[in-house]
């Protein structure tokens, strides 16, 4: 019954972490708590919570200047990916994990060692798709960096995570019509996605549409309050 509970778990954090947002987040890893509780070295759970922890580090602490959340993010998403590779755990979170924390590091020329054998042997896994392109990206090659984030969104429909990551790269581009569309469409399917609300709202002040759409989405933004957003958000 332990290992079935184990399971359990990890498919519930799974689950929970589609939502992509930073209280999905936050309770996907209390689910891997319990679940490491019954087995700390399960690869599967420290697998996926070492990428849940990556993603808060990369995504909602980037730029937010809170230090002690930064320092934190990393010091556990780096034990739970060294626990996760202790254990030889052959999972397409682990080594997009330690592609992610080596690109955070500064070290492109590792992340992409570490995914290069994964990405000859025909990985389409949307996790190590989306670390490739941020490594691929970095090395300055935007049209591989196209095609994989295309990939990754393609193989994970309905999550929101990879859209939301084409539609910033756009706007980094100034494609902001395309990211626009993408955005529409992510929201359809994910209403309260919060990353992406504010990002189509600031493509709509990008866009000189700041009107009542724009005002709505800030507003439902607001309405959540400031233990449902990340600092970064």
């Amino acid at each position: 019954h332990q290992r079935k509970d184990l399971e359990d778990r990890v498919s519930e954090a799974r689950l929970t972490a589609r939502g992509d947002n930073p209280s999905d987040l936050r309770r996907a890893l209390g689910q891997l708590e319990e679940a490491l509780a019954l087995d700390g070295k399960d690869a599967a759970a420290l697998s996926l919570a070492a990428s849940l922890e990556a993603e808060r580090l990369l995504t909602h602490h980037e730029e937010d200047g809170v230090h002690h959340l930064r320092v934190r993010a990393r010091s556990r998403a780096t034990e739970l990916s060294g626990r996760a590779a202790d254990v030889d755990a052959q999972t397409a979170e682990r080594f997009s994990t330690e592609a992610l924390l080596a690109l955070e590091r500064g070290e492109g020329q590792r992340a992409r060692e570490i995914l290069r054998p994964l990405l000859d042997a025909g990985a389409n896994h949307p996790l190590v798709l989306y670390a490739a392109s941020l490594a691929s990206r970095d090395a300055g090659n935007l049209s591989d960096a196209h095609a994989q984030l295309l990939g990754a969104m393609e193989g994970a429909r309905g999550q929101p995570r990879f859209p939301l990551a084409y539609a910033a790269s756009a706007v980094d581009e100034g494609r902001l019509e395309p990211a626009a569309d993408v955005l529409e469409r992510t929201l359809i399917r994910n209403e309260g996605h919060l990353g992406s609300l504010l990002l189509a709202g600031l493509v709509g002040a990008y866009r000189g549409r700041v009107g009542p759409e724009a005002r709505a989405l800030v507003a439902q933004l607001q309405s959540r309050g400031g233990e449902a957003l990340s600092p970064a958000l």
